[in-house]
């Protein structure tokens, strides 16, 4: 009777163990599942193209189960494929946004540059323009200059009078 007792108790212990590995282990479980959605809600609210995505599909789906004509599944299904397909709408806008995004992770530095190096470089055609200009108004005044001074010595004239 003493060793059922002791068996008992041991096997308590054990389920009791076992209990508490497992608490632990559903705790475990909790954290990254509310990292994990933490982490999508986060991507959601950034990437609203996706999120609609998600809404509409899963909206599509719904219907498709609600309907229960082959025809009114069928259309349901031609314009989820038209907005989600391969050439869809949603997905082409989906794309571009994504592609801007990728763009903006990877080239966050070198935009800088690169707008700096533009930035850079306009002022420099700016400065070369306004050479020119000064340049073009010296010339326009040199021509007007050398019209006075032939208009005053008529051998510098470029006209020959031929009497």
């Amino acid at each position: 009777m003493k060793t059922q007792i002791k068996c008992k108790k041991v096997f308590l212990k054990l389920l009791e163990k076992k209990v508490s590995d497992l608490d632990q282990q559903i705790s475990e479980q909790k954290k990254t599942t509310l990292q994990s959605f933490e982490y999508l809600t986060q991507i959601f609210t950034i990437t609203s193209h996706l999120n609609s995505m998600v809404i509409g599909n899963t909206m599509a789906i719904d219907q498709i189960m609600e309907y229960s004509s082959s025809d009114q599944r069928q259309l349901i299904l031609d314009s989820y494929i038209m907005r989600y397909g391969i050439f869809g709408i949603k997905r082409r806008d989906q794309f571009k946004q994504a592609v801007k995004n990728i763009f903006k992770k990877l080239f966050k530095g070198q935009l800088w540059f690169a707008t700096y190096e533009l930035e850079q470089k306009h002022k420099q055609l700016q400065q070369t323009v306004t050479y020119l200009q000064m340049i073009m108004n010296l010339i326009i005044m040199w021509k007007y200059q050398m019209k006075r001074q032939s208009q005053k010595l008529p051998f510098l004239s470029t006209k020959q009078n031929l009497h």
